[in-house]
Parts: structure tokens; sequence; C-alpha cells
């Protein structure tokens, strides 16, 4: 058999490299965003990657060095182990470069040690070096993700899953809290309930947007003067305060696409440059962002800009959204998949990221830009009445909130997942029940919007009740076992659930 070699991502930078430059570089080689990549791989290293290849192995490295990271390949061998170092749990580390690791100095002797098993006792790393036991009943391979946080006594049974490495396997700092976790799954940044100070409210947001009308309105008088002065047409009439349109109706009509135009340019353009916010919106140190608190594209920030009218066209409801929805957003804020936050108390949140205090993961884009501009101008021209505009928004909230309810149930079935696949791993077939895979009973496992979390033959199956929406309530979600390589892969499938309420990885 090959021999297999692993890439070991030391936590440090090459000398001379610009820190910030070289992380963002690794987050974009691990397709992952600066917040997800520090809280999910950053903060557990050293870490080494699935062992693979010499060939891959050595690309990996070599991609890795490019960016300026300092990494370490080696021969995979002996187990994979967990250790709390710097109080932290990082890897899974390969024994081979922990053992370098501690001949060099560069991990300290009185470091604890751990195996990958649940169950396992920490020991010194000295003691682990001199060959002492670990407890070890498990083979070489990756262990199946762990979904919940855990601290030093309780270590994760995760391991870095491949080249690009799994949301699921996320490592809370050793010893510190993780706030928020359950909200902090969703790849979000945290809810309005769980960080006070992070979004910016209505009347905030009111405020800015009657700063930034001042702005344009200035702008707009400008343009009329000229196109007046130009046209020989009274300004009174270009500016909308006489109803005199005769003779001046393609003028009205060049003027309103251009107030449009700026507007838009106005609003794009600053939101989606390194300001992040309008100059209204700066004022109150508010910024634009996407949902996980990075800097959106141009092309987001204008389909954002065409949403907001039909948050104003239901007689303002999408604005008045703002108010009770988790993370303060409009209606239009939800259709673009953008966050209005404050700008303190968005650095506030990534200072606790940076410290520990907090996790976070991915992002989910909303709808794309230009598929929000033929929406909304279709609406217009077609001279859409709000009763019909509200049909077309509600319902579509509404799939939002039920998807968001399906969603519990992948939280939830994330532990029985790791169940069956150590089952599996340790009988090589699948468990015939909950019972089997070491799972409490099936109405044990619930939530708010899930009834129950059945295991059928290595078929985890979720059913919906509780408070789910009567779409859902009584209906079941299934995630499939596929044996692939000694590993198991899952495949999730609505068995009864309406396609338009799974989420993407679902609907394959």
């Amino acid at each position: 058999m090959e021999m297999q070699f692993a890439v070991t991502l030391t936590g440090r930078v090459q000398s001379g490299a610009d820190v910030d430059q070289v992380w963002t570089r690794a987050a974009g080689l691990l397709r992952k965003s600066p917040e997800v990549f520090l809280a999910e791989v950053q903060r557990r290293m050293p870490l080494s990657l699935k062992p693979v290849d010499e060939s891959q192995a050595r690309r990996q490295a070599d991609a890795l060095q490019q960016a300026g990271l300092e990494v370490a390949l080696l021969p995979e061998q002996g187990e994979r182990v967990w250790l709390h170092h710097e109080d932290r749990v990082c890897g899974p580390l390969s024994a081979r470069w922990l053992e370098q690791a501690l001949d060099a100095g560069s991990v300290p002797a009185q470091d604890k040690v751990r195996a990958l098993a649940a169950n396992a006792a920490w020991i010194a790393a000295s003691d682990w070096r001199a060959g002492k036991d670990l407890d070890l009943a498990l083979d070489t391979g990756d262990p199946s993700p762990a979904v919940a946080p855990v601290t030093p006594d309780a270590a994760p049974a995760a391991a870095v899953d491949g080249w690009a490495v799994s949301a699921d396997s996320t490592m809370p700092a050793a010893g510190t809290p993780v706030a928020a976790a359950a909200s902090l799954g969703s790849g979000w940044l945290p809810t309005h309930h769980e960080r006070r100070d992070l979004y910016g409210g209505f009347w905030l947001r009111l405020i800015a947007a009657i700063l930034d009308g001042l702005i344009l309105s200035a702008g707009s008088m400008f343009v009329v003067a000229l196109a007046s002065a130009a046209a020989g047409a009274p300004f009174a009439v270009l500016a909308g305060w006489d109803f005199a349109w005769s003779g001046y109706a393609g003028l009205h009509v060049l003027m309103f696409f251009i107030n449009i135009s700026v507007a838009w340019l106005y609003a794009s353009l600053f939101q989606s440059s390194r300001l992040q916010a309008s100059p209204g919106m700066l004022a109150l140190g508010l910024h634009v962002t996407a949902l996980d608190g990075a800097r959106i594209g141009f092309g987001r920030a204008t389909g954002r800009f065409f949403a907001s009218y039909l948050s104003a066209m239901i007689l303002f409801f999408g604005y008045f959204m703002i108010g009770w929805t988790q993370r303060k957003q409009a209606l239009h804020d939800m259709i673009a998949g953008t966050l209005v936050v404050r700008r303190e108390g968005l650095a506030g949140y990534r200072s606790a990221l940076r410290s520990g205090t907090v996790a976070s993961s991915g992002y989910r884009p909303g709808l794309s830009a230009g598929a929000i501009v033929g929406i909304v101008f279709a609406g217009v021209f077609a001279f859409l009445i709000v009763p019909i505009l509200a049909a077309i928004a509600i319902p579509a909230y509404q799939n939002y909130i039920v998807r968001a309810q399906v969603t519990e149930g992948l939280t939830l079935a994330g532990g029985a997942r790791t169940d069956v696949a150590r089952f599996y791993a340790n009988t090589h077939r699948y468990p015939a029940d909950n019972a089997s895979a070491g799972l409490p009973a099936a109405s044990s496992i619930s939530g708010r919007y899930v009834a129950a979390v059945a295991v059928r033959d290595g078929n985890i199956l979720v059913q919906y009740g509780n408070t789910a929406n009567v779409q859902i309530s009584g209906k079941m979600l299934m995630l499939a076992p596929r044996a692939r390589d000694g590993t198991l892969a899952w495949t999730c499938q609505g068995l009864d659930l309406p396609r338009r309420y799974l989420p993407s990885s679902c609907r394959q």
C-alpha cells in the first residue's frame, strides 16, 4: 500500500510575511470567509489535514507555503491525537508531527495529549512521547464530525476532513464558553437578542435615510437647475412644484430616470466600497454587510437598492419588519442577503471572535442582483397594485421562515450522524435503531420545531412537530448514509416535505 502524507499547519506565518494578508489568502484557499476561517481553522492550529498520496500532499503544502504559512509535510504514521495547547484544543494532529514538535521544543512537554476516542483521558505530552498508553481503541481513519461545542474535559471527536475543512468541525478554544452556539451554527452573525449592540435599528436607519435623502435632494435640485437652463423649461415644473406637464412630458421622464440612476449609483457604490455605507449611514456609524459581516459587492448592493422598492410599495411594511426580525432586517435585506450593523458593534463582535469567546460559520447568499432588478422593474412598469405585491411578498417571507424551521432538523440530526458513523466504523454495519447507535429515544431528541429524531437501519429520520409551521408539521426529512472508502457520506431528502422548503443540499 502506498505511503500517505499529511500537511500540518503549525499556526505560524513565514518570516517577514504580512500576517493579515497571509490569513486572508489561507482562508481563500480553504474557501472560507476570514471570520469563519478564524473560528473553524485558525484557532485549532496546529492541525493536520487529511492524509493523502504524496503528490497531492506536496501540492497542498506548496499552495499553503506560497500563501505565506509555515507548514510541515510528513509521512502519516501512527494515530492522530488532540493537543491541549495554550488553553486551546488543537488538532487533530499527526502523531509523527507532534513527536518532532516535542523534540524540537515548539510544543511544551507539559501540554496535554489525548486520543480521538470520545472518552479518552488527557495525559502529559511528555508521558505520551515516552510511549504511555492513551487508551486508544480505534483505527487511524478520520472520525465523524462532532456538532456540539466542547470543553477540554470532553474534547471534540472531529477531524479535519480533507483539503477543504468541514464547517461541522468547528472547535472552540479549550475552557472558553461559546456564546449563542445554536444561532451561530446557522452561518450568520448572532441575532439581535444575543448581541444587542450589533445591529442598526429602525429609528437609527430612518435618520440615516433622511440624511441620505437630503443629500440626494440637493443633488437632484442641481441636476434640475442644469436641465431647466439647458432646455429653457421652468425650474418649478421640472422640480415637481408645478403640475403643468404640458410640453415637458419627455423631460419629466428623463428626469425620473436620471434621479433613479443617481440614487442607485449613490447607494450601490458607497455600500459596496471600502466604506460599506452611504454618507448618511456613515454619519450614524452603520455599515451594510453580508450575512457573515463581510463586505458586499456592487451587484448585491444593486439588488438591495432595487429590492427596497418592494419594501416601500407594500405600504412600507418591508421597512417595518426591521422592528421584529431577528437580525433587524428589512424585507429588501432578507431578499438580498444583507445586514445593517453598527460599526463599533461589529468591531466588538470580531474582537470577541478573535479572543475565542464566540464562534462563527459560513455565509448563505440571497437572490441574485439580476433577479431582484427584474422582479422590481416588472412590478413598476406593469403598475402592480398593493394587494398583488403583498400576495407576492408575504408567501416569500413565509417560505423563508419555514425553511429556517427545516434547518433545525439538520442541526439536531448532527449528533445522530456522529453516532451512526461511529457505530459503522466499529462494526461495518448500520445501527438498527436509536438504542443500537447509543442515542436516547427518538422523542427525546426534539426542539422547537422538531418532534423526534429516529435511527432506522442507519437512516436518520427527522419528524417535524411541536411549534412547526402547519406546512411541515408531521412531515419527515431523511438523511441516508452511503459508505465510501471506509467512511460515510450523507445524502438528504424530504420524504413528504414540499421541495421548496428543503435546504439546497437536499435538492440534489
